[in-house]
């Protein structure tokens, strides 16, 4: 359902209080939480797709949607904020996923003697050395389209059997509207973002869970508008 521009203000308006809002500054690992950043990234996604549900949705559906998705995106935090599923590395290009299949999450444990000879990646910084905010000289809406960066299906995905689905369900690409193709975007990159910082959980790893929901908005909202 097409409306208004202002009443999609108004309407976001309402719910904005709840969608996840990533932290200022920096993480527990120094690392600053930029428009580059897993958090900032999963704030972006989820006030995307809010809005999106307002926009083209019915009131009552694009509420239940956008509650629904909020949910997600809070346990989506949660399983990165466990050190056995998070990676993120901002020297390696879009942060992840980690480079090195056989280390995936892990990195060698200090002790050359100790039993388990890994242990949690954890990327530690000097918080002083980039001491500003988030998306630091970029206004909101700047921020926002930032975290899309790299988060587009690519030529890798294409030997990703989970992420070349994604990339391909819903519509046929050449027929899409506007609405569905911004569902299909927000919902690729959902699915990359799995991909790249929590893939070391066990629901995604063994599962793939993340990257099936994110086809199943596709299969599910597509043309509804």
């Amino acid at each position: 359902m097409k409306v208004s521009a202002s009443l999609v203000i108004l309407a976001t308006s309402a719910i904005a209080s709840d969608i996840y809002k990533a932290p200022k500054g920096h993480d527990e690992n120094g690392n600053k939480i930029n428009g580059q950043h897993p958090k900032r990234r999963l704030q972006a996604l989820n006030k995307f797709m809010c809005n999106w549900a307002v926009e083209y949705l019915d009131d009552g559906k694009a509420g239940r949607i956008c509650e629904r998705y909020t949910d997600m995106i809070y346990r989506l935090e949660n399983s990165f904020e466990r050190e056995t599923c998070s990676y993120f590395n901002p020297e390696v290009k879009f942060g992840g996923p980690n480079p090195d299949e056989n280390m995936s999450g892990k990195v060698p444990a200090k002790n050359p003697n100790a039993k388990n000879p890994t242990r949690a990646r954890r990327l530690r910084r000097n918080a002083a050395e980039e001491d500003y905010e988030a998306c630091d000289g970029l206004t909101e809406a700047e921020c926002d389209a930032a975290t899309l960066d790299g988060l587009d299906c690519d030529e890798d995905d294409q030997n990703d059997a989970d992420m070349d689905a994604v990339c391909k369900s819903g519509v046929v690409r050449g027929s899409l509207t506007s609405a569905d193709r911004k569902l299909k975007r927000y919902s690729i990159g959902l699915a990359k973002w799995c991909k790249r910082y929590v893939s070391e959980c066990y629901g995604q790893r063994t599962y793939q869970h993340c990257i099936n929901r994110a086809a199943n908005f596709i299969e599910t909202l597509s043309g509804q508008n």
